[in-house]
């Protein structure tokens, strides 16, 4: 009896591995499929995940935006194609940032105060704003949920042709796009990015997250952080409790 269960976690193992194998495959066929001069940068930052759950660095915010967003429109990608092909399900997002996410508040193209003055003469940096509304778009598209998470003074920080999109947007995905103030003035520095949770064919779930800055307030050598692997491992463990721990006490502040 003891050598059958021995055998059957092996086996169980087994397919976690190559799942998430399987996943950062399809991760980085999406970064081949792309044209930047970055490319080869993310399939080494996406090639790491093979062994290890978190990856971090920091540098200046031209360097390192290009890198760390760039691979998470490519992990958004990943997820929305997976489960638009019933690989991957309940998949469950949130973006917590100081105002309403970046990309739900432009169509693609640089409004006022979109972003701040000197990312917007970093062209490297600008194309990950301008294409990551498309990748979110496809994602609540394909049935992925989506919370858009802020502090409740937010919205006030949104010009009137942002908040207009963002509404365009909710309306246009109702049951996919959650809109959820938080009642809190202001959003921890390290608790800025996204994250994601989903589970695989098998049931087990995985996380994907970013801890990143905003792009209309980035920061030199600030430091930013990539975790991805199945939710038994303990950083990306700890990543997502920290994220749910942010939301439940805002819960509880609003009651």
């Amino acid at each position: 009896m003891k050598k059958a269960i021995i055998i059957l976690v092996c086996i169980i193992s087994s397919l976690k591995a190559d799942f998430k194998s399987d996943f950062l495959i399809e991760v980085i066929s999406i970064t081949e499929m792309g044209t930047s001069d970055i490319t080869e940068a993310k399939k080494d930052l996406i090639d790491k995940f093979h062994e290890t759950s978190k990856q971090e660095a920091s540098d200046t915010d031209a360097n390192i935006r290009p890198l760390y967003v760039g691979v998470q429109g490519d992990f958004e990608k990943a997820m929305a194609h997976l489960l638009k092909e019933g690989k991957i399900h309940n998949l469950v997002g949130w973006i917590h940032t100081p105002t309403p996410a970046t990309p739900l508040c432009t169509e693609g193209e640089i409004s006022e105060g979109l972003v701040d003055q000197e990312l917007g003469h970093d062209p490297k940096s600008l194309i990950t704003v301008k294409t990551r509304p498309a990748i979110i778009r496809d994602y609540l598209r394909t049935g992925g949920i989506l919370f858009a998470l802020y502090p409740k003074s937010g919205l006030g920080l949104c010009s009137d042709k942002q908040l207009e999109i963002f509404n365009k947007v909710k309306a246009e995905f109702p049951a996919y796009l959650i809109d959820t103030p938080l009642a809190y003035d202001e959003l921890p520095q390290d608790m800025i990015g996204a994250t994601y949770t989903f589970e695989d064919a098998q049931g087990s779930p995985y996380g994907f997250a970013i801890q990143a800055t905003q792009a209309n307030a980035p920061e030199n050598f600030r430091k930013w952080a990539l975790w991805f692997g199945p939710l038994s491992d303990k950083e990306v463990k700890a990543r997502i409790d920290k994220v749910s721990s942010l939301i439940l006490n805002s819960a509880r502040d609003s009651l």
